[in-house]
């Protein structure tokens, strides 16, 4: 299945919404300019930077002129039908009607003009068959001054009927209208000053760098609560380690007071037995002045006859 067959169910259930999101329609001559702003274009913008890779403009080409088909004609019509050496964007009913889809990147009035004129410079010297020619390109608010936060971008889609142009300078000249007209109507919808309403050079360049840009902040905020979470654990056991080393130091504390206490206790004990050993010695002593003064007294008897 080619890119294309897997983008059209995505971007056909975008385009039934993108109604919704159309803030503004203006038309001069054979130009009709609309714009679509929120929540429809956001989807866009990221099935884009899906879709494609940044450098792709011929992605961004081919994701909006899908959708805008889908959006105009739903499953009326084909696309990229082999004409001549040319390839025709859409072409609906069997062909009866020819729309050739332009994108711009990075827009001004003058890519503006120079799509419209080169396709009908083809037309009118018949190389090229197209009745319509679709101009599709994004706006960005400068500084990120959107009336809605996510909403990022405006989608801008000028419908020109080719068949109906009479000369180059009248076709220039609804154009520099359309372009500047709608710019100003547009902003003044969104209460907002037209000067902050600016080109996107890539909108996929831009999408890749703030999705980059977010996933290092991610990065950032998930290291930065892993380092938090570190001190947290360091600063627990620190904790614990302190209040462990209080507990051993009053432990220490305790037995130092008990080691006192038995050493007390061991010198009153000596002590007492210095007392014993002591009366133990004058008893001795004094039983053996009784032994030797019995001795004496049997002696006497002995001498002078006594039993």
């Amino acid at each position: 299945m080619s890119f294309r067959k897997q983008w059209e169910p995505v971007l056909e259930k975008i385009a039934k919404r993108l109604a919704f999101d159309e803030i503004d329609v203006l038309s001069q001559g054979q130009v009709t300019a609309h714009h679509f702003y929120c929540t429809t274009v956001m989807d866009v913008a990221r099935h884009l930077r899906q879709f494609t890779r940044a450098k792709d403009e011929q992605g961004q080409h081919d994701v909006l002129k899908i959708l805008l088909k889908y959006y105009r004609y739903g499953r009326r019509g084909k696309f990229e039908i082999k004409h001549g050496r040319y390839r025709l964007d859409i072409a609906v009913d069997d062909g009866r009607l020819v729309i050739s889809v332009k994108t711009i990147v990075d827009v001004t009035v003058e890519k503006v003009q120079e799509k419209a004129s080169m396709v009908l410079s083809l037309k009118q010297e018949k190389k090229y068959s197209a009745d319509r020619v679709w101009i599709a390109y994004f706006y960005k608010f400068k500084g990120q001054a959107s009336p809605k936060k996510a909403c990022k971008y405006l989608l801008c889609w000028i419908d020109i009927d080719i068949s109906g142009v009479v000369d180059v300078q009248t076709l220039n000249q609804d154009l520099i209208a359309m372009v500047q007209k709608t710019k100003t109507a547009v902003a003044g919808k969104l209460g907002v000053d037209d000067k902050i309403i600016i080109p996107v050079d890539n909108i996929m360049l831009v999408e890749e760098l703030e999705r980059e840009s977010k996933e290092k902040d991610d990065l950032l905020g998930a290291k930065d609560e892993l380092l938090e979470a570190k001190d947290d654990v360091i600063d627990k056991l620190e904790q614990e380690k302190a209040e462990q080393g209080r507990a051993i130091i009053e432990k220490a504390k305790t037995i130092d007071e008990q080691t006192k206490t038995i050493d007390e206790q061991t010198k009153t004990i000596d002590e007492q037995t210095k007392t014993i050993d002591e009366q133990t010695k004058t008893i001795d002593e004094q039983t053996k002045t009784i032994d030797e003064q019995t001795k004496t007294i049997a002696d006497l008897k002995k001498r002078i006859g006594m039993k």
